[in-house]
Order: C-alpha cells, then structure tokens, then sequence
C-alpha cells in the first residue's frame, strides 16, 4: 500500500491501523473487493457491538446494526459465497482468530453487497448514505473520492421529501434492461416510487400501445441481453448486433414505447455511441438527452457521456457553435454534481477551452 504522502498516510492511519498487520497475510487476489472490504469491517468492529457504532444522519442516530442485509435470502448468499470461496482467502488475510462464525459473515457480505460505493480509489461502506432508499428517478447524487463520500440534491426537494439515489447507474450499467424486464424477478427489492407502478404507466416504462407492446418489449429485451453477454465475453459487439439491426428495433418502438422508456433509451445510446452519419446521431443524441432530462433533470450524472458524444459529433459535422454549447452543458453538470455555481465565467471557459483542442488537433474548423 502506497500514500501520496505524509498528510495523507497520517489521515488514513485511523482506519489503516486495523488492516495494516494483516496485510502482508493476503497473497489470493481473485476476491480482493469482497475480501479487503469485509476484513477490514472485521476488524474494525472487533468485539464492539454493532449498535453502538453510529452515526447522526438528518438528527437521527443510525447504527451499523441498522444498515440493510440480504442475509435473510440465506440460500442465494451461501451460493455466492460457496461460489467465490471468500472464506479461506478471508481466514488468509486476517487470521483464524479473527474469523467470525459463518453468520456472521454473510450478514457482513449481505451488508456489503447492499450498501457499499465503488469509485476510482476503491470501495467505501458509510453508515450514513447505507439509509438513503434507492429510486430508479434519484432527487440526490453521492460523490467518493478520497475518502469522503458527498451527497447533493439534483432537483428540487421539498422539506420533509424523502431523499433518494440510485444505487446502480441506469443507462451505462450492463444489467440495465433488468429494470425493464419483471423487477420483482430481478432485482425484487426495487420498490421505489416509479418501480411501484403500474407497468406501462410510469416513466420509465411508459407504453403508448398496449396492443403492440409485447413484441417490441420482447425483441428490445433479447437484444439488450445479447449486447449485455457479449460484452461481458469481450466479444465485439457490432458484428453479431449491427447498427441496421438496432435502428429496426427503434423503428418497432415507434408509436409503441413512450420516449422516457428505459428501453427505448438504451437503444438510443447503444446505436448512437458507435460511428454512423453525423445526422443521425445527432438527432438520436439529442432525443436521448431531452428524454433524461425529462426523467431526472438537467443536471443527472449519466448526461455527461451524452453530451460529450455531442460534442464529438458537432466537431465532425464542423458545426463549433453547437459543440461550444454543449461543451458548457459538460461544465455545468459536472460543477453542479460537487456543489460549484455555473456561471458566465465558465461560459467563457468552455469555448476557449474547446477553441484550444480544435487549434491543436483540428484547426481547419476555426476557420470554416
């Protein structure tokens, strides 16, 4: 393990102290994200008892005894911790006498697969943002990075409102289209308010022609679930799912699925990332951005991809106005998201910082 210096290995040792003797014990890697994580829990709570580890979140004490486990679903936990064989590298890393019972460590498994956060710089578990309920359309974001997890409101939320993220990425994660696809089979724990409707009527699953749903549902469904599998085998994906077969799909959705659909957006964004004519992908772009914004505001996460495609797009169709325009959209998304004003100076930011990449590297569409 490595710091980035002093300050940062003194700041670290309050929690670094627990893992720090036993790190030199793990040599199996193959489970590190469960096993470094759960350890660590281990370690920390040693013979403390769980309520008594709380935290104040909104007024409230909330204890790591409180934090939500899939351990009474015991027959799917014991499979995955069969399957992983995380207790002998577990035993490896902190020792046979720190070893829990076997209860012990899927409720702390159950605990980290329902409320841990990955970042760049590893994985957290927070008491606090444990209590926050998941919604498929989120008022707030959460922010790790270096330690310190931060959530911020991406609308407007009223006093008393409950506050709520997602706890999964919609359009950019591979299991996306389970969402779709019979949520009390899949995930059969997402009771959030849009879940909790009635399919076909809520955003996310808006269906404009009942009598025509199942077959463009179906087909959307299949694809997805191939395009999905594929990738995970590292297969490439446009030779078996091309652009002509992606483009039939949404011409089926037309009519039949809303433009807010969860299915007709993954579409949207899986044909529009890849190359094609610059008019095409600006329209479905453009329809794509405009209906995530409908569903979750203008200032969502997801959107910056989107817009940064937009900004590609633009600069190949040589059109700098509109790729200056969105190039501010990036801006104010991604100020907003750590709780920065936008304002007219970074207006000005983005074009002269977009001005300086096509100087660089394309300085023909200066002066078109």
């Amino acid at each position: 393990m490595r710091f980035c210096g002093k300050n940062c290995q003194k700041t670290a040792w309050i929690d670094h102290k627990f893992e720090c003797p036993y790190l030199r014990n793990y040599k199996d890697f193959s489970h590190q994200p469960y096993v470094h994580m759960i350890g660590n829990i281990i370690l920390k709570l040693k013979g403390k008892d769980w309520k008594t580890v709380t935290k104040n979140i909104f007024g409230k004490e909330v204890s790591f005894y409180d934090i939500v486990s899939h351990a009474t679903d015991k027959g799917q936990l014991n499979m995955i911790v069969d399957a992983q064989g995380i207790e002998e590298p577990l035993k490896s890393y902190i020792g046979s006498k720190n070893m829990p019972d076997k209860a012990t460590i899927l409720e702390l498994f159950g605990k980290h697969q329902k409320s841990t956060s990955s970042a760049s710089d590893g994985w957290a578990l927070y008491i606090g943002t444990s209590k926050l309920d998941h919604s498929c359309i989120p008022n707030a974001a959460f922010d790790l990075y270096g330690g310190e997890i931060t959530v911020r409101a991406i609308k407007s939320i009223k006093k008393r409102q409950q506050v709520t993220i997602s706890y999964r990425p919609l359009l950019t994660s591979t299991e996306a289209f389970l969402l779709h696809k019979g949520l009390r089979e899949s995930w059969k724990n997402c009771y959030c308010s849009d879940c909790s409707q009635e399919f076909g009527q809520s955003d996310l699953t808006k269906i404009l022609d009942m009598t025509r749903a199942s077959d463009a549902l179906e087909e959307s469904d299949c694809t997805l679930v191939m395009m999905s599998l594929l990738a995970r085998l590292k297969y490439p994906v446009e030779d078996i799912v091309t652009c002509d077969r992606l483009k039939g799909i949404l011409r089926t959705q037309e009519g039949v699925l809303g433009r807010t659909n969860l299915l007709r957006m993954l579409m949207l964004a899986r044909l529009h990332f890849r190359d094609g004519s610059c008019e095409e992908r600006i329209a479905g772009l453009v329809e794509l951005a405009e209906s995530m914004k409908q569903v979750w505001g203008e200032y969502y996460g997801e959107l910056i991809p989107v817009y940064k495609k937009l900004i590609c797009v633009y600069m190949e169709a040589r059109n700098l106005e509109r790729a200056i325009n969105y190039t501010r959209k990036v801006l104010m998304v991604e100020k907003i998201s750590c709780g920065k004003p936008f304002d007219d100076s970074d207006k000005a930011l983005a074009e002269k910082m977009l001005k300086f990449v096509i100087n660089e590297f394309t300085p023909e569409l200066l002066y078109e």
